[in-house]
């Protein structure tokens, strides 16, 4: 592989941004060491996570199978799946079935909630068993799964019409302030029983749950529970009694400070996402005000496709779930993501690469550090 104009060569596939800390580290350490990872974030984006499928597999293969330390694999919606592969002590096995599974499934006219669950359930049943959850809660990785519980009693799924105004209202209150999502949903965040409480930054209230072998596949349904796409998982095992949702309701982008126990506050969180922007919360999409720049987080290494990169694809912007819809003929469907999937073996390749010496420091070195006059407050 070869990219020789790096760093500024306006083709290069990668952009990486490091936060404060993760910044000093690395500078520190003379590179990114697989001692000194002690995690990953995984966004919420449905279909969007094909892009990262390549860079995924790199931090397995190059940084995340290093070594017995302990490390956080936190996610929400789709990052969830990936968080628990990442947990998983054969995750590029499982990443790999995982891949399969996604880029064969089709989605008839007419399909429901009840259908599309019972193929996420069987998805789920594939990948997780319970010999892979205690393989998980026995292995290094620490997984935390986030999801959002309802409050507002339209929230709780009985009835389309209900639901639709329970969702209105939780819209209309995050309109007026994220703040006001507090007195319609909670964060639930099942987590494995050796990972320390997690800390988040705002001030919707957090409850934990234990991660178990019997919990694993409720907590990542109910992650991934979209309104009007998959109902809600009603009283999971272990969990407070109620109606729980995807966690994107509320973390979409994990676009604020997790914090993590002491033990791993010296290292760096790996935050693989498809945009270089973080949007907050679910809601938050049209309010471009609350969206925050990749490495905005002190302790994140965040890598994301550059925009040119991602216009050079297949479709001309990464896979969506508006894909259902906008491609009704499966096979053109298929055939188009899994084109995007081998077009982004690149962004996997350009990591790599970064990997090799002091590459990704060089890459480093030529960007404003995060939080000087240079740097721009607005959003990429």
């Amino acid at each position: 592989m070869r990219f020789p104009r790096f760093p500024h060569d306006p083709g290069f596939p990668l952009i990486l941004r490091a936060g404060r800390r993760a910044r000093a580290r690395l500078f520190e350490r003379g590179g990114l060491c697989p001692e000194d990872v002690v995690g990953t974030l995984g966004a919420s984006g449905g279909p969007k996570w094909l892009v990262l499928a390549a860079m995924d597999r790199v931090l397995m293969t190059h940084l995340l199978a290093a070594g017995r330390r302990p490390r956080v694999h936190v996610g929400s919606s789709i990052g969830a799946w990936r968080a628990a592969i990442f947990a998983h002590p054969q995750a590029a096995m499982l990443h790999e079935r995982f891949l399969a599974l996604y880029l064969s499934y089709r989605h008839e006219r007419g399909d429901g909630p009840s259908r599309t669950l019972a193929r996420t359930r069987a998805m789920l049943a594939d990948l997780f068993p319970e010999s892979a959850a205690a393989a998980i809660l026995d292995g290094a990785g620490r997984l935390a799964i986030v999801t959002a519980r309802a409050r507002n009693r339209d929230l709780v799924g009985d009835g389309r019409w209900r639901l639709a105004r329970g969702v209105l209202r939780l819209m209309l209150a995050n309109a007026r302030g994220r703040q006001r999502l507090a007195r319609h949903v909670e964060r639930v965040v099942f987590a494995d029983p050796r990972l320390p409480q997690l800390r988040f930054s705002d001030v919707v209230s957090t409850q934990r749950v234990a991660l178990t072998p019997a919990n694993l596949q409720a907590a990542i349904l109910a992650s991934s529970a979209i309104p009007f796409v998959i109902p809600p998982v009603r009283d999971p095992p272990g969990g407070p009694p109620g109606a729980y949702w995807d966690g994107g309701i509320i973390d979409y982008h994990f676009a604020e400070p997790v914090g993590l126990p002491a033990d791993m506050a010296d290292g760096i969180l790996l935050y693989p996402h498809f945009y270089t922007r973080l949007v907050p919360g679910w809601f938050d999409k049209p309010w471009t005000t609350r969206h925050r720049p990749g490495g905005i987080l002190d302790d994140v290494l965040f890598l994301a496709p550059a925009p040119a990169f991602v216009r050079s694809l297949p479709m001309g912007r990464i896979p969506s779930r508006k894909d259902f819809r906008r491609l009704p003929d499966n096979d053109e469907r298929i055939a188009l993501w899994r084109r995007t999937v081998e077009a982004c073996a690149r962004l996997g390749e350009a990591l790599e690469w970064l990997l090799e010496g002091d590459r990704l420091l060089t890459l480093l070195a030529a960007q404003v550090p995060p939080g000087s006059s240079g740097v721009s407050g607005r959003p990429g």
